[in-house]
């Protein structure tokens, strides 16, 4: 069984991910689609051992979902997801905080702004 350690950290980002995969795993030049199959009929069992994941690099999508896909769809390819990156806590707190910050913004330019209810009384100003 061969196995392949791969730091997310070190992947070019500018790197096509099927330059990637191919110098990566050592293979004659190929597209995703015909990389995908091409571990998809290997028999020979292979690991992959990801670190340090995941990475803002334009490139770390297609190379994840490839990853993925192949392990879904190949009965002799495991990916091991190890340790993510230090800042993957922050990393996805930060993506998630972003998308919130988006919608709220998309959701305050829709609503007229006479449409917005005045907050209710405290019972303190009641009595």
């Amino acid at each position: 069984m061969k196995t392949r350690i791969l730091d997310a950290s070190k992947i070019d980002p500018q790197q096509d991910p099927s330059e990637f995969f191919c110098s990566f795993y050592e293979l004659e030049p190929m597209n995703l689609a015909q990389i995908r199959k091409h571990f998809y009929m290997s028999s020979e069992p292979m690991v992959t051992e990801v670190f340090n994941w995941p990475v803002r690099t334009p490139n770390w999508k297609d190379i994840c979902l490839t990853l993925e896909s192949i392990q879904q769809h190949s009965p002799s390819f495991y990916v091991i997801w190890g340790p993510e990156t230090e800042n993957a806590v922050v990393f996805e707190k930060e993506k998630q905080e972003s998308e919130i910050l988006h919608a709220e913004d998309n959701h305050k330019s829709d609503a007229p702004k006479d449409s917005i209810p005045d907050p209710e009384p405290s019972k303190a100003e009641e009595n």
